[in-house]
């Protein structure tokens, strides 16, 4: 695939960039340069320049495991330790490739070798690496700050594979760098090195056609028009980009357009997340629904997120219990329609979430109990674990009643794990008592060597499991404390 013209410009630009001083005269050079437009895109570049840098970490990936561990990349299988002669390097083989993580700065690289080579890329790999870096170089210090969420980065790497830049892989989050990416590592090397003097940046910025950086950096007043109407220009040709991406609807596009929309602050944003909301139930309304809440305002969303819950099946297909009970959980937790939101809550089948659950009980919905009971002994673990968690936290005498009643009706061990586990971290003995009673009666061995079952594995991982869900659960029970009393009306006094 040919290079597009905006990427074979940027490659020449970065050969001729490393080694040119700053211009004497910086405005009359800046209004020199290429329009906007002529280059790729800030979020583009900087993607672009970031991978190219990556593919050194790959290589020493590749080359630790040939010459420090097993020698033989295609024959990696799971396994985990420090590596020898690396100094708090720790390293985790995993299917066909291998994670190199650094105590000292959490700094993580994860390669699949492919071919027994590191030339290709995994996007969630990549973007778990630069998530891992506590203090990024200048290169990955911009591309954090172009995409906040840094999935957005997927969508410059799929501009690039349009572009000829990367080259696609079996699957999309799948690519290699093109020979001539690769050709210009060395360049992109040296241009790295000079931004690593700040007096460089504001021209290096503007070269590489990022000219909202550019007007960040500038010092200089009578730079600032110049600046100012190119960095503009850059916006809205991003604000085209991501508008074409939502208009597209195909559903992996229009998520990561209207993530880039809502990072760009664009004026309209809630008028497009209000249109997303309307719509039929998707990833699109859940994404929605998650950028509505730091910038809620009753008197704008309330309506609208209202009529959202009345609109979707709680017990229908993914993902319709989830935008119900996120709906639900935030009309809740803002007191907005709060007795509608009540009256419709026993129409959600065992996928109550753990947040849903609380405010359930926080307001004496008539049907907490229900939805309690139905998330305890739901077919999804993972809802199962939270409303397990939840009564684990609270841990009264009502919730471990809940706790050994699901006990008392099953012998099922996987469907038991998780409150078995919240019994299990009981401060009341009598909880110890009733969990090792049901134990006796059902006894179980673990696996200790592969291959291990599901039951294996989630008996294994059901306390960490827990104390991870308690301690994600901690900063909403905070909240609602002392609001969450023995939702059993027959029960209460």
């Amino acid at each position: 695939m040919s290079l597009a013209p905006a990427v074979a410009r940027l490659f020449t630009t970065l050969a001729e960039l490393a080694d040119a001083p700053v211009p004497a005269d910086l405005g009359a050079a800046l209004r020199r340069l290429p329009d906007v437009g002529a280059l790729p895109s800030p979020w583009d570049t900087w993607t672009l320049i970031g991978l190219a840098r990556h593919q050194a970490r790959q290589d020493w990936v590749l080359r630790v495991v040939r010459e420090r561990l097993r020698g033989d990349s295609s024959a990696v299988d799971d396994d985990e330790g420090e590596v020898p002669g690396l100094a708090g390097w720790h390293y985790l083989f995993h299917g066909r490739g291998c994670c190199l993580t650094c105590e000292a700065t959490g700094e993580a690289i994860d390669v699949d070798f492919v071919d027994d080579t590191a030339e290709h890329f995994d996007s969630y790999f990549y973007l778990g690496h630069l998530r891992s870096l506590r203090e990024p170089d200048v290169p990955e210090a911009r591309l954090h700050a172009l995409c906040p969420e840094l999935e957005l980065a997927v969508l410059a790497i799929e501009d690039l594979q349009d572009a000829g830049a990367l080259l696609r892989g079996e699957h999309r989050v799948y690519f290699r760098l093109s020979p001539a990416l690769r050709g210009s590592i060395d360049a992109i090397d040296r241009v790295c090195r000079a931004l690593a003097d700040p007096a460089r940046r504001c021209w290096l910025a503007a070269c590489l056609g990022d000219w909202p950086w550019a007007r960040e950096l500038a010092t200089d007043p009578a730079l600032l028009a110049e600046l100012d109407a190119r960095a503009g220009q850059c916006l809205a040709l991003r604000r085209e980009r991501l508008d074409h991406g939502l208009a597209r609807r195909e559903h992996h596009t229009s998520l990561l357009a209207l993530r880039g929309l809502a990072a760009l602050r664009v004026d309209d944003l809630d008028a497009l997340l209000l249109t997303a909301l309307a719509g039929s139930p998707s990833g699109l309304v859940s994404l929605a629904l998650e950028l509505v809440e730091p910038r809620w305002r009753p008197e704008l969303h309330a309506d609208a997120v209202l009529a959202r819950l009345e609109r979707v099946d709680p017990r229908g297909e993914i993902p319709q219990p989830h935008i119900f009970a996120t709906c639900a959980a935030l009309l809740l937790e803002h007191r907005c329609h709060v007795d509608a939101v009540l009256a419709l809550l026993d129409g959600l089948d065992d996928r109550a979430d753990a947040r849903l659950l609380t405010l359930a009980l926080a307001f004496r919905a008539p049907a907490a109990l229900g939805l309690l009971r139905r998330a305890l002994r739901s077919r999804v673990p993972m809802h199962r674990g939270e409303a397990a968690a939840l009564l684990a936290a609270i841990d009264a005498p009502w919730t471990r009643r809940e706790l050994r009643a699901v006990l008392s009706e099953s012998d099922d061990l996987e469907a038991t794990a998780e409150c078995r586990a919240a019994l299990r971290c009981s401060r009341d003995p009598s909880a110890r008592t009733a969990l090792d009673a049901w134990e006796r009666l059902h006894p179980y061995t673990p696996a200790t060597e592969p291959p291990f079952t599901w039951l294996d594995i989630q008996t294994a991982q059901s306390d960490d499991d827990l104390a991870y869900r308690i301690e994600d659960q901690a900063d909403l029970l905070a909240r609602y404390r002392d609001r969450l009393a023995d939702p059993d009306r027959a029960r209460m006094s």
